[in-house]
């Protein structure tokens, strides 16, 4: 069929709605800056360069509604400018403090120089990430793909086929405003699948989906019975690049993560760059390496080339003879720069040397997965039967969100999705026919819910939860979602006559900002309900 093998990353670009009520630099926002910062501009840059070179490399870019809201606001946006300043106003602090240690103050100046550089990206970008990737895709270079509207693992939604409609379609609608054109492929949060999602995901237009690969070995794809395309992750590239103890990221002259400046200077004096001027948390510069000495950028960029070019090898090694469908490698993006910060490097290098490759030997084939299945969807066996219901958590199933640790949390947010819809179906039959005006109330109040509902819901609570590093973000959360999910419903059966109310008042906790992100025929949704 072709010369090589055909070969696609899928970066998967995802932060939780972490705008809650606060200042600039509180802890969720916090988060948002060091992953802009750290990953989504570096890889950014890379997809740039590599276009800018005419490179052959493709990829996917899966971006969450959450993220693709928080890149657009205006107050978050400002608050990573202030972000960088005080970084780059901490370094200098360090040339100062460090005089005498000339390697110290290499590390320093190099520090400052990184986020010199990444303030005038910014600026020179309009502050605008999410035009790069728009562009980025018209270019051919990224398919940019969407996942559920707020991450909530899906199978857990089988119960509520409404909800489950509204946060596939919601985010397919998000998208389709963003880039103009509905995506081809869906992110399947946290890879969680089951054989009854099908139905739900080709009613909203997607071709294909990825899965976890449940054996050691490559698979191809396979047709459900639907039409759905299911790709498998490929279990060798992870290993070589996920595996905490055997894979790249564990080499000893990478940078440390957990080793932050913040553990050597005065916490009085740390306050003042650390999240919620606390005493406590990262400020993002990292003086160690892996083996506990002084970090190297040099020395660590050299192992980054080392390992791209290994890779390289071993893929190419893996994966011959060529098979018949592209070989699909999924990451998050924030692996790649926050917690692994040669990620974007060793990608760079990954790119250039696969590009030196004679284009029709033994070289990678890039190719994205809706370029595949327009051209070469005949090759994939047709399957009478879905997968078994997978994740890529711990044990390949669900217990990573459904644990001893979290189930509290998780039984509670299936509580109040059920008492959500249980409210809203009560309203509709207990109330004969109203105004339009009256209904108009009712869609306020029914945002309101949903607004704080799909907030609620998110996988990422309950993945804090049982990560057990910032279990009470992840509780905390879910508690002001639920409270303020509860209000907005009490407000609705509480509602009054039109007659005995000038205006419907805001919606409790509407201060969030984050969009609703109802699918596009959201209206139509609910004149059926109205019509029930």
């Amino acid at each position: 069929m072709h010369s090589g093998t055909g070969s696609c990353f899928l970066f998967h670009a995802h932060l939780p709605w972490l705008k809650s009520p606060g200042s600039w630099n509180d802890q969720g926002r916090w988060w948002f800056y060091e992953c802009l910062a750290e990953s989504y501009i570096p890889l950014t840059r890379v997809f740039l360069q590599a276009h800018q070179s005419d490179s052959r490399f493709r990829a996917v870019l899966s971006v969450s509604p959450t993220l693709l809201a928080m890149l657009k606001d205006d107050e978050l946006r400002d608050g990573f400018l202030r972000y960088l300043t005080s970084r780059i106003e901490l370094c200098d602090y360090e040339v100062l403090r460090s005089t005498g240690r000339s390697e110290r103050v290499q590390l320093m100046e190099w520090q400052r120089e990184t986020y010199a550089m990444c303030l005038h990206t910014w600026n020179q970008w309009g502050m605008d990430l999410a035009s790069q990737w728009k562009y980025l895709a018209q270019t051919g270079m990224l398919e940019i793909i969407t996942t559920s509207t707020t991450h909530v693992l899906l199978p857990f939604l089988l119960d509520e086929p409404r909800q489950l409609e509204f946060q596939i379609r919601g985010a397919v609608f998000a998208l389709h405003k963003w880039i103009g054109e509905a995506p081809s492929g869906f992110w399947l949060p946290e890879c969680g699948w089951h054989p009854s999602l099908e139905g739900y995901l080709r009613h909203a237009g997607i071709d294909w989906v990825l899965a976890e690969n449940t054996s050691d070995q490559p698979k191809s794809p396979i047709l459900t019975p639907g039409g759905l395309t299911i790709f498998q992750r490929d279990p060798h590239s992870a290993r070589l690049i996920w595996d905490p103890v055997q894979g790249y990221p564990s080499a000893p002259d990478y940078r440390e993560f957990h080793h932050d400046l913040a553990h050597e200077l005065d916490p009085e004096f740390m306050g003042n760059y650390l999240p919620g001027n606390s005493h406590s948390g990262f400020s993002g510069i990292k003086p160690c390496a892996l083996h506990k000495g002084i970090y190297q950028p040099a020395t660590a960029a050299a192992v980054a080339f080392r390992h791209a070019r290994n890779f390289l090898h071993q893929h190419l090694t893996t994966h011959q003879p060529a098979p018949d469908y592209p070989v699909l490698m999924p990451f998050d993006c924030e692996l790649f720069g926050h917690w692994w910060f040669e990620g974007p490097q060793f990608l760079q290098n990954l790119i250039r040397l696969s590009d030196q490759q004679p284009p029709h030997g033994n070289a990678i084939r890039w190719i994205k997965p809706s370029q595949f299945l327009q051209s070469e969807s005949h090759h994939i066996p047709i399957l009478t039967e879905s997968p078994n219901p997978s994740s890529w958590g711990q044990g390949q199933d669900f217990q990573y969100w459904i644990n001893a640790s979290n189930v509290q949390e998780s039984f509670q947010v299936a509580r109040d999705r059920h008492f959500f819809w249980d409210t809203i179906d009560r309203w509709i039959l207990s109330q004969n026919p109203r105004s339009s005006a009256d209904w108009l109330q009712f869609i306020h109040y029914f945002c309101a819910g949903y607004h704080h509902l799909i907030l609620e819901e998110s996988s990422d609570w309950l993945f804090m939860i049982t990560a057990g590093k910032t279990p009470d973000y992840g509780r905390n959360q879910i508690q002001f979602h639920r409270a303020h999910l509860h209000l907005a419903l009490k407000a609705l059966t509480d509602c009054p006559l039109e007659s005995q109310m000038e205006a419907t008042p805001p919606y409790p906790g509407s201060d969030t900002g984050f969009p609703h992100c109802l699918p596009g025929n959201w209206l139509e949704v609910l004149l059926r309900l109205r019509q029930a």
